[in-house]
């Protein structure tokens, strides 16, 4: 988690290079189930908002 909020961009596979670098060993879906459980998202582009209909006639 503290890697995490000091480099709040990184990609799940650069996570898993520096997890590696301090010998700790997870796979892809390890962190991105771990990600999921615990609700943080991994999107690099803040959510567009809601396309909006109108009427044309």
């Amino acid at each position: 988690m503290a890697l995490l909020k000091a480099t709040p961009d990184i990609t799940i596979e650069e996570l898993r290079d520096s997890l590696s670098k301090e010998d700790l060993s997870f796979g892809y879906g390890t962190i991105r189930r771990f990600f999921e459980r615990h609700n943080i998202t991994r999107k690099k582009r803040p959510p567009m908002p809601p396309s909006k209909i109108a009427r044309m006639s």
